[in-house]
């Protein structure tokens, strides 16, 4: 009798990785390799004569972090369009910024840095949950819908920020669901050192406090490390957030505008750390974890602030 050959079927729920923020230092690489014709110019014209190891090593000064964004894809759904009254919002759920809408020609060669810094990061694979309690798996060879995938994007671990966006708790449509945090192999998740999570896949404005700190304790859970070592999540906020927060009767905006002191509410004025506080239940290292809110377009420059503070003070 002859068995089918036909392939098992695919999971419904995937991850995408896109790097939204690629890290160059564009201005600086333009000016160190355009040739200048003026006694004024900060082009250095001699760059492309210096030796290859040292046009390297220069090269590599210039790379600032990199953001890579993820979301989970349900590919039995399709995604929401994006809302056209708000011209600067990226389509769901990817985050943009300015830079790169339309970027000036690259100076850094694709390869300067990977073969240094940047290794195959994030295989995912998806949860037993949905593979066990999904009818379309019933007749799939064993396992074969459950086994990991292969790196997804380079990454370097040291300075690179992981941003969460999309659907941080995917759901199928029986009901079971499982942390999008959880599709990432976890020893590859404490290596990552900055992270960052759209506060719009928190779902604010549409579920209760408690619903966003469980969000949130699995983000924290799966990359304790950010949490313990590193002393903070970014949160990155959109002008849509800001709308929503006000509708619902929020007051003062979610991100402070810089120069604004906030005193002693520091924390009261920070939504994500109130929830945090009042929610949490336990003595763990995760306790203490603390959440910085920043605008989506300030993010770039939030993660590099610390890294640019560590080379200069030598550490």
């Amino acid at each position: 009798m002859a068995t089918s050959s036909s392939p098992p079927p695919r999971p419904r729920f995937r991850l995408e990785f896109r790097v939204v923020s690629d890290g160059q230092d564009t201005a600086r690489a333009l000016a160190l390799t355009r040739a200048g014709h003026h006694a004024h110019s900060s082009a250095f014209p001699f760059f492309p004569l210096l030796p290859p190891e040292l046009r390297l090593k220069i090269w590599e000064s210039l790379l600032a972090p990199r953001v890579v964004a993820v979301a989970c894809i349900d590919d039995a759904s399709s995604p929401p369009e994006a809302d056209n009254n708000y011209d600067d919002e990226p389509p769901f759920p990817w985050p943009s910024f300015p830079e790169l809408q339309d970027p000036p020609p690259r100076a850094v060669p694709p390869a300067a840095a990977p073969l240094s810094r940047y290794r195959p990061a994030f295989a995912w694979k998806v949860p037993y949950v949905f593979v066990t309690n999904s009818p379309s798996q019933h007749s799939a060879a064993p396992g074969a819908a459950s086994s990991w995938s292969r790196p997804r994007v380079w990454f370097d671990y040291a300075r690179d920020a992981l941003y969460l966006v999309g659907e941080l708790e995917p759901c199928d449509s029986y009901g079971f669901n499982s942390p999008m945090a959880y599709f990432l192999r976890r020893e590859e998740a404490l290596r990552v050192r900055h992270l960052a999570v759209a506060f719009g896949a928190l779902r604010y404005g549409e579920a209760g406090s408690q619903h966003i700190f469980g969000a949130l304790f699995h983000v924290v859970d799966r990359f304790a490390r950010v949490a313990v070592e590193a002393g903070k999540v970014l949160v990155a906020v959109v002008p849509r957030d800001e709308f929503t927060h006000l509708l619902i009767g929020g007051e003062g905006p979610l991100v402070r505008p810089e120069g604004v002191a906030t005193g002693d509410r520091r924390d009261e004025d920070n939504l994500v750390q109130r929830i945090w506080r009042d929610w949490y239940r336990g003595t763990s290292a995760l306790a203490n974890t603390q959440f910085e809110m920043v605008r989506e377009a300030d993010l770039p420059e939030h993660i590099a602030k610390p890294i640019r503070s560590s080379l200069t003070n030598g550490s």
